[in-house]
C-alpha cells in the first residue's frame, strides 16, 4: 500500500483512529428537526471523521472554546454519530471530546486509542475535522472548502454516507481521505495555522493516488517525522552564505532507525540519530526542527539556527532547472520572503514584503518598518529584475522548476546557474510565511 509522503504528526507515533473505508449506512440528513410530545424542538446532529460512536457533546454556551463539566449533555454519540440539541442550544458552538477507550470509531474496530476532540461553530450540524479546521482558523466552512477546492455540499454533510451515491461518491472518498489526514494531526495536536496547509498538501497526494487507480479508502499517511525522513533519500543544501561555501550540497542523505548517513564531496560520514516530536538530534548536537514541511521538501532549522533545505533526491535536479516568469507572476500582488541575511556562519533571519502595483512596474520593499520603492521588469530570459534595490545595484531573481513541487511558494536563484545555488523563498500566504519565520526566531 502506497503511503503519502507528507509528514503529518509533530508528535510521537500514534495509532490512527479514524482510518479506513467506508460505512454501509444509507445517506440521510443529519439535521432533521423534531418536535417531540411535551413539544421541544430539536435538531439532529453527527459527528464524523469515521462515525464516532459514544463520545461525549458539550453545547459551549459561554463561548470561551473549553468543553466545560457543566456545559456535557446527558447523551453520546449514536451508531452513526447522531445526536440531537434543543433548539435553545444550537444558536452555541458544539465540542465533541472522543474518549481512550470508550469512543469508538465506525472505520475500525474497538475503541480509540487516544483522547482529541471536534468542534463547529454555531449552525453547523455536522462536526468533522472540516469544522474543526474552520473553526480554529476563524474560517468559514464555505471559504475553507473554496480554498481547498472541494464542494461544500459534500464537504460540509456526511460524506462518508455520501460514498454510496454514485453523484458524489468520487468528491466524497476524497473528502474522507482528507478527513483521516485531518483527525490524525487535530489528535497530534497540530498548529492550528498549519492545518489548511496540511489539507493541500494531503490533497496534492491523494490526486496522486486517484491518477494512480488506487483505492482511496485505503490512503494512510506516514504519522512520524521518523518516518518521513527514513522514508526517502535527500539533499540537504544551506540557506546561510558562508556554511553554503565552506560545506557545499550534502547529498544521499539517509536516515534510518538509529543512523544518518551522508554524502559531502565525494566522502561518506554516518552518524547515531534519536528522533522526537517535532526534532532530531545526530550524534550529541542540539536539535534540529522541522519548520515546513511539503510533499518533495522540507525546511529545517538546525542546530546553528540556520535553515537547511531537505528535498528529496529525485526532485533535486529542479532546482538546476528554470521556469520563465511572466508580468502576471508579480502584476498586483504581494509576496513575503524571508531569508539567512548572514556572509557570516552566524544566521541572521530577515523578513521583507514586496508590494507589486497593478500599474505600471513599481514595488514597495517593506523591511524593518522601512519603505523604499524601485522599478521592476521580467527580462528576456524570464527573469525577474528589481532595478537598483540591492545597494544601487540590480537583483535578479530566477525561478526554479522546483516552486512546482509546492503551489504555495516560488522557489528560486539569484540569477542561474548549471550547479546548485542557494534556494530562497517567496509565498504569497503572509500566515504561512509569518509561521515559518516565528519557528526559525524561536
Amino acid at each position: 500500500m502506497t503511503k503519502t509522503k507528507v509528514y503529518l504528526a509533530m508528535a510521537a507515533a500514534l495509532t490512527l483512529t479514524a482510518c479506513g473505508g467506508g460505512s454501509s449506512s444509507e445517506e440521510a440528513s443529519p439535521t432533521q428537526t423534531v418536535t417531540t410530545e411535551n413539544d421541544v424542538t430539536t435538531k439532529e446532529y453527527k459527528a464524523i471523521d469515521g462515525y464516532l460512536v459514544n463520545a461525549d457533546i458539550y453545547v459551549d454556551r459561554n463561548k470561551n472554546k473549553i468543553a466545560d463539566e457543566d456545559e456535557k449533555l446527558d447523551q453520546v454519540t449514536g451508531e452513526e454519530g447522531q445526536f440531537s440539541l434543543d433548539e435553545a442550544d444550537t444558536q452555541y458552538p458544539v465540542i465533541i471530546k472522543a474518549v481512550a477507550g470508550r469512543t469508538s470509531d465506525t472505520d475500525n474496530e474497538g475503541a480509540i486509542k487516544k483522547d482529541f476532540t471536534f468542534v463547529a461553530d454555531a449552525g453547523v450540524e455536522v462536526i468533522s475535522p472540516f469544522s474543526t479546521t474552520a473553526y480554529n482558523t476563524d474560517k468559514t466552512l464555505e471559504e475553507l472548502a473554496t480554498e481547498l477546492n472541494l464542494p461544500l455540499e459534500v464537504l460540509s454533510s456526511d460524506y462518508v454516507a455520501k460514498k454510496n451515491s454514485e453523484e458524489t461518491e468520487s468528491d466524497a472518498k476524497k473528502i474522507h481521505a482528507l478527513a483521516r489526514t485531518l483527525t490524525k494531526s487535530i489528535i497530534n495536536k497540530t498548529d492550528s495555522e498549519k492545518l489548511v496547509d496540511i489539507a493541500k498538501t494531503t490533497l496534492e497526494d491523494i490526486n496522486e493516488y486517484i491518477n494512480n487507480a488506487e483505492d482511496l479508502d485505503k490512503f494512510e499517511v506516514i504519522d512520524t517525522l521518523k518516518d518521513r525522513l527514513t522514508s526517502e533519500t535527500f539533499t540537504v543544501i544551506h540557506t546561510n552564505e558562508l556554511q553554503f561555501k565552506e560545506e557545499g550540497v550534502f547529498t544521499d542523505v539517509t536516515f534510518n532507525d538509529t543512523e544518518v548517513s551522508v554524502v559531502n564531496n565525494g566522502k561518506e560520514e554516518s552518524h547515531t540519530i534519536k528522533y522526537n516530536d517535532d526534532s532530531f538530534q545526530v550524534a550529541n548536537d542540539s536539535l534540529d526542527y522541522i519548520v515546513h514541511f511539503s510533499s518533495d521538501w522540507m525546511l529545517i532549522k538546525t542546530t546553528q539556527n540556520e535553515l537547511s533545505l531537505f528535498i528529496e533526491k529525485d526532485s533535486t535536479e529542479k532546482l538546476n532547472e528554470y521556469v520563465a516568469l511572466t508580468e502576471s507572476d508579480f502584476s498586483g500582488k504581494t509576496l513575503y520572503h524571508f531569508w539567512d541575511d548572514s556572509t557570516t556562519g552566524t544566521p541572521d533571519p530577515d523578513f521583507v514584503t514586496l508590494k507589486y502595483s497593478s500599474e505600471g512596474n513599481e514595488v514597495t520593499i517593506l523591511e524593518g518598518g522601512e519603505e523604499s520603492k524601485f522599478s521592476w521588469k521580467i527580462d528576456s530570459d524570464g527573469n525577474l529584475v528589481i532595478e537598483g534595490a540591492a545597494d544601487g545595484s540590480d537583483i535578479i531573481m530566477s525561478k526554479t522548476a522546483a516552486s512546482d513541487l509546492d503551489d504555495e511558494f516560488l522557489i528560486f536563484n539569484y540569477g542561474t546557474s548549471k550547479n546548485i545555488q542557494i534556494p530562497y523563498f517567496a509565498t504569497e500566504n503572509k500566515t504561512l510565511a509569518d509561521n515559518i519565520f516565528k519557528q526559525w526566531n524561536k
